[in-house]
């Protein structure tokens, strides 16, 4: 089953960077795998987080009632 639920900690991790990411001398947020591909931070899990989110929202709204059924999660949504 695909992971849905993360922790803070979680969403907040970010990749080993190869390198880091200085422009003008300052060291930036962020940084370069082994490819020299800059990477976003806090990517770790996010991506894959992402990822997950929305293969299901796609699978609900695929089903017949799937606007019914986000409209009753949204409503839910708004009590907590």
């Amino acid at each position: 089953m695909t992971q849905l639920i993360y922790t803070e900690t979680e969403l907040m991790q970010s990749i080993q960077y190869c390198a880091p990411q200085i422009e003008a001398g300052q060291r930036l947020h962020g940084g370069f795998d082994d490819l020299g591909r800059y990477v976003p931070p806090r990517t770790l899990f996010r991506e894959p987080a992402f990822a997950a989110w929305t293969q299901q929202l796609r699978g609900i709204l695929a089903h017949p009632d799937g606007e019914r059924i986000l409209n009753e999660f949204r409503a839910l949504e708004e009590t907590v």
